[in-house]
């Protein structure tokens, strides 16, 4: 079990949010949701984007689908503690 979002505008599809569940990894999900979300597009679109962090298996099942690095950029995180979001929403 999987699911992703797309977003489509100006004849551009963004592919984002794909994930498949851990009981269900490594039997085609995620490669299927690229696949069915590709031909969705397929009719309306000339550019497809998704963004990865390299050397994931979702960056390798996007390769395999035939996406190619353009470039890279920096993911954040912070460390989990307690009210942080609430924190962040005061902000």
């Amino acid at each position: 079990m999987g699911a992703g979002v797309t977003y489509e505008t100006n004849g551009i599809v963004w592919l984002g949010f794909g994930g498949v569940l851990a009981s269900h990894r490594r039997l085609g999900g995620h490669a299927a949701l690229l696949a069915h979300r590709l031909a969705g597009a397929a009719g309306e679109c000339h550019t497809a984007i998704v963004d990865t962090p390299e050397g994931s298996s979702s960056y390798r099942n996007c390769v395999r689908a035939g996406f190619r690095p353009l470039g890279t950029r920096p993911i954040y995180g912070v460390p989990p503690r307690h009210g942080l979001l609430r924190q962040l929403l005061r902000s």
